[in-house]
């Protein structure tokens, strides 16, 4: 899939033809792996908006195989029900083992918090409670810290 820029249309469905990460010196290419397609591209849209490189994906290995090809600097994880697995293989690849990660949840009753923190997620967002401003604000926050802490 091709990465579309923020002034496309955000409806538009972009080819399958392998992902490019964009060489931004700001870092703000972020993976979305969403299996709600509406909501997905809901979330593309607002990080596109705020000027981040956004590739959408529906599942946990169509991410994994997206960033094994290039990897992002934050992925936004949907609490798919293989998370756990899926984060212990990003965690098992090196160019993965520190990769950003941002867990979307729908609910924090089904999902082993503490097992996810220490396969090194950032923190999580419930979707239910989640704006486009949250959203946004936590993204560039946490891309700030990264940017920050590879400059020291």
């Amino acid at each position: 899939m091709e990465r579309r820029s923020p002034e496309s249309n955000p409806t538009q469905d972009r080819p399958a033809t392998g992902w490019k990460r964009v060489d931004d010196p700001i870092g703000k290419n972020v993976l979305i792996a969403e299996s709600d397609r509406v909501l997905g591209r809901l979330h593309q849209e607002v990080l596109e908006r705020d000027g981040c490189h956004v590739d959408l994906v529906h599942d946990g290995n169509s991410a994994i195989s997206r960033m094994l090809q290039s990897t992002p600097d934050v992925l936004l994880l949907n609490a798919l029900p293989d998370l756990i697995a899926i984060l212990e293989r990003i965690r098992s690849y090196p160019p993965t083992q520190h990769l950003a990660v941002i867990v979307l949840l729908d609910t924090v009753d089904h999902v082993d918090l503490h097992r996810v923190q220490e396969l090194g997620v950032l923190s999580w967002l419930i979707k239910s409670r989640l704006t486009r401003e949250r959203l946004s604000q936590h993204v560039t926050d946490v891309l700030e810290k990264r940017k920050q802490s590879k400059g020291d």
